[in-house]
């Protein structure tokens, strides 16, 4: 069984001296929420034009069976950063047998609420967080 939830979508254009060196630190910032795992880091120059690409996902595991994972793209013309946020949670069982659909079923109606719960909270703290970077 697998749920796969957005919780949080964000995007925004803000204006920086130095875009690149912008997202590296946000980058370093969102360690703190959980485990960084970068996609992607371009930076290119064709004179006086400079473009950058920094991508990467934020995750946290919060048990065997459930994580939360916050995508994050920034990407910058010159002076001008793009910043797009998706925070999800996902939970994915294997139910396959007898005994892994009791257990599915034991979480799923026991400890998946408090866990839904836990990972909201965790994201909307994340967005805060986000929010407080990115002003």
């Amino acid at each position: 069984m697998k749920i796969d939830e957005n919780v949080v979508e964000k995007n925004t254009i803000l204006e920086k001296n130095d875009p690149y060196g912008f997202s590296l630190k946000f980058m370093n910032k969102m360690s703190e929420i959980g485990q960084v795992i970068e996609r992607r880091n371009e930076y290119m120059t064709d004179g006086p034009n400079h473009r950058s690409v920094v991508e990467f996902d934020v995750v946290d595991v919060i048990d065997e069976f459930s994580r939360i994972q916050i995508s994050v793209l920034m990407e910058s013309y010159q002076k001008r950063l793009t910043v797009g946020v998706i925070g999800h949670f996902a939970l994915d069982i294997e139910d396959s047998g007898f005994m892994s659909s009791v257990l599915s079923e034991f979480y799923l109606e026991n400890i998946y609420p408090a866990i839904r719960k836990i990972s909201i909270d965790k994201l909307k703290l994340a967005e805060k967080v986000l929010e407080n970077a990115l002003n």
